[in-house]
């Protein structure tokens, strides 16, 4: 456990010394940080005075992140042609799923895009509880089974829209 986790309060803590490596604990802690900027639990004042107290190096500039350079993009459709062959792709590869929007907590180039009023829909591999507990990390890994299928539902999905043009 890095030093810095034996000072994190609470949950913060708690969630962080459950990791062994230094580098994951990090970019746990920056993480945890920035969600609670995110949220409104705490100001970014706040979470860069909590990151200068836990690096406790002067040497160290903590900085606030610019993200004026992020453009505000819209909400990708639900009735777009892509949606429709998304669903239409789900349903036969995975006749037993739904498919549902959702907000991902991570960041996404999509935004780029969007805000030129292209759609893009994020899409993943199917995993078990198990297998997302590497994502994006050195243990990250999907079934050859899980594979297959993704492949089949991008395919039909792209060529479905692509037929029609």
């Amino acid at each position: 456990m890095s030093a810095a986790v034996g000072t994190l309060p609470g949950w913060r803590g708690s969630l962080a010394r459950r990791i062994e490596s230094p580098r994951a604990q990090a970019a746990l802690i920056a993480l945890i940080l920035v969600n609670a900027v995110i949220l409104g639990l705490e100001t970014s004042e706040q979470v860069m005075a909590e990151l200068r107290r836990i690096i406790a190096d002067p040497s160290v500039e903590v900085l606030p992140h610019d993200w004026a350079g992020m453009p505000v993009s819209p909400v990708a459709r639900l009735d777009s042609e892509m949606y429709r062959a998304i669903e239409k792709a789900q349903a036969a590869v995975f006749p037993a799923a739904i498919t549902l929007p959702q907000m991902g907590t991570g960041a996404t180039d999509s935004a780029l895009i969007r805000s030129k009023g292209v759609q893009s829909y994020g899409v993943g591999v199917p995993a078990t509880d198990q297998d997302a507990e590497g994502t994006h990390g050195n243990d990250e890994r999907v079934s050859t089974e899980a594979m297959g299928q993704f492949v089949e539902f991008l395919y039909r999905a792209v060529t479905d829209v692509a037929a029609a043009h």
